[in-house]
């Protein structure tokens, strides 16, 4: 995301040749658990990462700080997904539940 908030590239899954094509932005946040192979195969030519950090999601105060840097009436929240919902219920909900007597 970019400081005010918009997007730079869509979220979704992606070969990592791919995303490194991110680097066209600049000195970068990589962040998540592709966050090392992105920076090793950092092109030579772009400016390296501003910081590599292999947590699974990005500091909450970096969050906060994007959505303090937006209004709510021009970028309303949205959640990004990627890909659809896949949720199930299971067959048989409750398998190993503990039933009353009927007495």
């Amino acid at each position: 995301m970019s400081g005010d908030g918009s997007s730079l590239i869509r979220p979704r899954l992606a070969p990592i040749e791919e995303a490194l094509g991110a680097s066209r932005f600049g000195a970068l946040h990589l962040i998540g658990n592709a966050a090392g192979i992105l920076a090793g195969r950092w092109p030579a030519d772009a400016p390296p990462p501003f910081s590599v950090d292999a947590q699974p999601a990005p500091d909450i105060t970096w969050v906060a700080w994007l959505g303090a840097a937006v209004s709510p009436d021009t970028a309303p929240a949205r959640p990004f997904y990627l890909r659809a919902p896949d949720a199930k219920l299971p067959k048989d909900p409750l398998p190993n539940a503990w039933q009353p007597d009927a007495s």
